[in-house]
């Protein structure tokens, strides 16, 4: 794990993968039975690492050159920027977000939960994505996508832990999205 996580510039998502320094646990990209094809799989990995060739890299574009993002014409064009950050993006960042609310309440349903989805706490102008009954409890759970970055995921966390606890059992659903 060391190996990985001290690369400064490759270890960034070996990092946010790591769950806490006494743990032995890392949370892995499950691989069996996906539809990926080999050029999918290489693309991925190719995009965790971070050595995808994109305008805004130091190690692939040179200093005089224009490191803005195509798409918008804004920021940097990083993987941080495309994938959680571009305006011309934010609709697939809403697609990604979807689908794994969806895919958490089909298998909610099938392990015989009634789960209701994006329904308003009275009084309050919040949503969770999914709640459901456990133990006579209700739990809220809202997931959130952000960026594999020392940190983020942790502090993503947190801001929805914040932000729900003191209006019942909440489990912040985070993904990483490079796939952490």
């Amino acid at each position: 794990r060391d190996l990985i996580s001290d690369k400064s510039h490759q270890g960034v998502v070996a990092t946010g993968l790591s769950l806490e320094d006494k743990s032995k646990d890392m949370a892995r990209l499950v691989s069996c039975r996906t539809p990926l094809s080999f050029r999918d799989w290489r693309y991925l990995h190719r995009a965790r690492l971070d050595i995808l060739p994109r305008r805004g890299h130091s190690w692939f574009c040179s200093q005089d050159q224009d490191t803005s993002c195509r798409r918008c014409g804004k920021e940097n064009k990083t993987g941080f920027h495309v994938l959680n950050h571009c305006e011309e993006g934010l609709q697939l960042a809403t697609e990604r977000h979807n689908t794994i609310q969806d895919l958490f309440e089909s298998l909610l349903v099938k392990q015989g939960h009634d789960v209701t989805i994006n329904n308003a706490i009275p009084g309050q102008r919040l949503r969770p994505d999914v709640e459901f009954q456990l133990s006579g409890s209700r739990v809220m759970v809202d997931v959130v996508v952000c960026y594999d970055q020392p940190g983020s995921m942790e502090n993503a966390y947190q801001r929805k832990y914040d932000k729900y606890s003191s209006h019942g059992r909440i489990l912040p659903l985070v993904v990483g999205s490079l796939g952490s």
